[in-house]
């Protein structure tokens, strides 16, 4: 699996110092020398590699809130023993009282705790944490004043170019940088990450094709000619396009065509399910258009009865459309032109019920964020893609994703910019199950 590593130089090279304990992994050091610049070296990833790792939450939050990544992303979360090796720096090296100094990007309560395990009172200990994207200039002006009022003796922070700038300032100030545990941890995951994208690349996957219309022109009186030049024309195209994408293509008695690809091809063919070139090309060469339905497995058998459900759904919205559905036996879909983003039709997702349960919301509803979420490839959404993609009022998406906030499933994590003027959009990381979270954010 190559991984690209981005953050500070220094922090990068403490990762590829445990490269040979993982051999699983090609460790593609990606550094820099701001925060500002980790949006461009994380778009330069895609393609290039297969997960990326950030070597903290600050270029994570930034590249999740400026990009739309569709490769797994992972960061070396910030841990007590990060803190407790820089408190004992502090006070071995500097003679620094600990007791008075600031602290960004911890928890106030990961701080308490390893104040405690230290005998050591926190009431005059400064916190700032924070969930989004963040530069030097929104922590500086937190730690100066603070030391600067006489509050604090030191300033203790997660950020590489905050620490330069208080220090420039004249504010003995120390970086927080991560221990080797936290981030074998980190790579931990990423090995387990690898393991599971491997093996979702090879499974089977079953798409049902079916030519729309020729029902109607069955019952038309000397259309027979009509309909077997559509099937040809149409196994001639699948012919092509199954050439193109390793993909193995049968007809089958009536007028359907069976499509055998493994997922990884269907992911890299459909851009992660955003875009399906097969509706365009017999949109655009037939005088027809199709249904497809697609199906995922662990078996074959398993696979192609959700193709034949997949197909239905499809067929039942009109055709021209394509549904997905999944081995957990939830349906994806209508994907094509003029079609929105509909509810898992049906689930045994007990993450799914638990956190409808929870937030008091219809199963459908949380069943739409969940498919949303892995449509988009990302966690993160604003008001306007809720409102687009729901078919609701940008009133009502506020509306809703607070109501999952309030419920501890979603979190405020940034804002958007909006070109002209007006408020700011919230951005939200959706948060369906605590489980899920901390799989895909350690």
């Amino acid at each position: 699996m190559r991984v690209g590593v981005i953050g500070p130089q220094d922090v990068v090279n403490a990762v590829l110092e445990l490269a040979a304990e993982f051999p699983s992994l090609q460790l593609i050091p990606i550094c820099y020398q701001r925060e500002e610049e980790t949006t461009s070296l994380a778009e330069q990833c895609q393609g290039r590699v297969d997960l990326i790792v950030f070597t903290g939450p600050v270029p994570y939050y930034i590249a999740t809130y400026n990009l739309k990544l569709r490769i797994p992303l992972f960061y070396v979360r910030p841990v007590g023993a990060n803190l407790l090796r820089a408190l004992f720096d502090l006070t071995y090296h500097k003679d620094i009282d600990l007791r008075r100094v600031s602290i960004d990007t911890l928890s106030r309560k990961m701080v308490e705790e390893t104040y405690a395990e230290l005998n050591l009172p926190a009431d005059q200990v400064f916190c700032k944490e924070y969930a989004r994207p963040t530069v030097a200039g929104d922590l500086v002006p937190f730690h100066y004043s603070l030391w600067k009022e006489g509050k604090t003796s030191a300033a203790l922070t997660c950020l590489r170019s905050a620490c330069v700038e208080l220090q420039a300032l004249g504010v003995p100030a120390f970086w927080i940088t991560p221990v080797k545990a936290a981030i074998r941890e980190t790579l931990n995951l990423a090995v387990l990450e690898g393991k599971h994208l491997r093996s979702q690349a090879v499974q089977i996957v079953v798409g049902i094709c079916s030519s729309d219309g020729l029902d109607e022109l069955a019952q038309r009186t000397g259309a027979e000619y009509e309909m077997r030049r559509i099937n040809l024309a149409l196994h001639d195209l699948l012919n092509n396009f199954g050439e193109q994408t390793h993909t193995w293509v049968q007809e089958l008695d009536g007028n359907d065509f069976v499509l055998f690809m493994t997922r990884g091809v269907l992911e890299q063919t459909t851009q992660f399910y955003q875009h399906w070139p097969l509706l365009d090309l017999v949109r655009e060469r037939l005088s027809t258009t199709i249904s497809l339905g697609i199906g995922l497995g662990q078996t074959a058998y398993e696979a192609g009865k959700n193709a034949r459900s997949a197909l239905s759904l499809a067929r039942q919205k009109g055709g021209d459309c394509v549904f997905v559905v999944g081995q957990d036996d939830t349906a994806l879909g209508p994907f094509g032109r003029g079609h929105a983003l509909e509810a898992v039709m049906r689930t045994q997702d007990a993450r799914l019920i638990a956190a409808a349960k929870r937030a008091h919301l219809g199963i459908a509803t949380v069943s739409k964020l969940d498919s949303l979420t892995k449509t988009l490839g990302r966690e993160t959404v604003t008001t306007a893609e809720i409102a687009q993609r729901f078919n609701m009022t940008p009133r009502s998406a506020r509306r809703l994703l607070s109501l999952l906030d309030q419920h501890g499933l979603a979190e405020v994590v940034g804002e958007e910019q909006l070109p002209s003027a007006g408020r700011p959009r919230m951005v939200y990381r959706i948060r369906l199950s605590p489980e899920s979270d901390e799989a895909r954010l350690c």
